[in-house]
């Protein structure tokens, strides 16, 4: 084991860490946008085709995934993605998580990735709780 101190130069927020999961922290009842980047790599056949599904409770907010098709020719190919939240006005104003799910298929495989967005009640910040 070599004891050196490192460092990285990169700054990432941790929406932008390339996790299969994603979660948000937003204020409860403001409207936000938040958008995640990932990378996926073809572990499957080539020529494969995934089609991208959000699953679970959507309510009270819009959710896009671009592109929502990936067309991989050979395996080991990498591709990209976003994923978008957006809530607009005073929709999510209760503090309990929203729970979905970003399901890739194709003829064969499911691959699936949690989405959880918890609420910050702005009282907590005064600690009038």
């Amino acid at each position: 084991m070599i004891h050196k101190n490192a460092s990285c130069p990169m700054k990432l927020a941790t929406k932008e860490i390339n996790y299969p999961s994603m979660a948000v922290q937003v204020v409860a009842g403001e409207s936000f946008v938040v958008s995640f980047p990932r990378s996926v790599t073809n572990v499957g056949r080539a020529n494969s085709t995934y089609v991208a599904r959000i699953e679970g409770d959507r309510s009270k907010l819009h959710v896009s995934v671009e592109p929502n098709t990936l067309q991989f020719t050979t395996v080991n190919q990498k591709m990209k993605f976003v994923l978008t939240l957006t809530v607009t006005g005073n929709k999510m104003k209760h503090s309990t998580p929203k729970r979905m799910s970003l399901v890739w298929t194709d003829v064969v495989h499911r691959v699936q990735s949690p989405i959880v967005i918890y609420k910050y009640n702005i009282l907590w910040r005064r600690g009038d709780f």
